[in-house]
């Protein structure tokens, strides 16, 4: 009568010292006793999860991912565009269809369960198909440390991030945009440092703190530098008995600029959820409220401070295909708004929509 039961508590002690192939026989002999039990259906989610465990441990790491997606208000700066810095609220009132490619890879130096040290690197690219002006070339170097000890996650990171944009056509024509950094002016020299502190909490509850740190300095010689600092804190559910997770957040954001007008401060409030629907299809919905003053606005100066009101609304379904293959469906609405006035029009305010498809693969 046991050893259904033995089977499957020597397959969780291989498990747990990391020799995964032996687990996973082990597993499968629990099935083999008596498929229809409950521990036979633990042992096959368990012989799912090998497979994540055998790439954590791995000495590398690698993926890749394509967007192809159309936008009917392209924001006026393609690393604004691009979510790389913050928005100012400024659009081109034109639309076009875009793609993006984003290569990550890197090594361990240390992999174990508790301490995961490595480096990395990340190659962005977005093209666009008409507003070539916008595409954003990126390089990317890391460094990371990563610290477990249940309940408490701790992850530092460190990017030096080089950004191109601007570009020629491509053979856009074609169907595909993406130049590549082909005709392309250098932009933006970034450092970042990103400690993440995630708590896994009593009563289904989790935490998830993040600071952030940039030093930005642009190399156009018309944008004023800037140090960026911000903080974030995620509180997280799990309804029990159930795999849909509500979520609450909150985030505030400061710029300090050598330029009175591009000094800022923002506070960021957001409501989420993200469940597993039906045939292996999880969906994520999330509303955030972003309130934006500036310091100081030379163009309206006599209408005092100027504050943006922005609201976000976005939904994504996402599944995966196979082992390796992920494909994302995704749609956002942004609405922007401010307090400033020019012959009775909001010259800030815009609407926003944003659909794409990515398909993700990690090796």
């Amino acid at each position: 009568k046991l050893t259904q039961v033995a089977y499957y508590n020597i397959a969780a002690i291989y498990y747990e010292v990391e020799d995964f192939d032996r687990s996973e026989e082990m597993f499968y002999k629990a099935i083999e006793v008596d498929p229809n039990t409950v521990t036979a259906e633990h042992a096959r989610k368990s012989i799912i999860n090998l497979k994540g465990a055998r790439k954590a441990r791995r000495p590398w790491y690698v993926s890749a991912s394509f967007t192809y997606g159309y936008d009917d208000n392209v924001l006026q700066k393609p690393l604004e565009q691009a979510t790389i810095v913050s928005a100012t609220g400024e659009t081109l009132d034109e639309a076009d269809q875009f793609q993006t490619f984003l290569l990550t890879g890197g090594v361990k130096f240390i992999n174990r369960k508790d301490l995961e040290i490595g480096a990395g690197y990340s190659l962005y690219c977005a093209g666009y198909k008409n507003l070539t002006d916008n595409n954003v070339l990126g390089h990317i170097p890391n460094l990371y440390l990563q610290y477990s000890d249940h309940p408490f996650y701790l992850r530092i990171q460190y990017d030096f991030s080089y950004y191109y944009t601007g570009g020629k056509e491509n053979g856009q024509d074609k169907g595909l945009f993406l130049t590549f950094g082909d005709g392309s002016d250098d932009k933006l020299r970034m450092h970042s440092i990103m400690p993440t502190f995630t708590i896994i909490e009593p009563h289904n509850l989790k935490s998830e703190i993040t600071l952030s740190y940039q030093n930005r300095e642009y190399l156009d010689e018309t944008t004023s530098d800037a140090s960026h600092y911000s903080a974030a804190i995620v509180q997280s559910y799990k309804i029990p008995n159930t795999q849909c997770f509500p979520r609450i957040g909150y985030k505030y954001g400061y710029e300090d600029a050598n330029v009175e007008e591009s000094i800022y401060r923002y506070h960021q409030g957001l409501l989420g959820l993200s469940s597993h629907i039906y045939w292996g299809i999880q969906g994520d919905f999330s509303l955030t409220y972003e309130r934006t003053d500036y310091h100081y606005n030379p163009l309206y100066a006599e209408q005092g401070e100027r504050g943006d009101r922005k609201y976000i609304g976005a939904i994504s379904l996402s599944r995966v295909v196979s082992d390796m293959f992920r494909l994302t469906l995704s749609y956002n609405y942004t609405h922007n708004n401010s307090n400033v006035t020019r012959d009775g029009q909001d010259p800030y305010k815009f609407k926003k929509n944003l659909y794409y498809l990515m398909i993700t693969r990690a090796l």
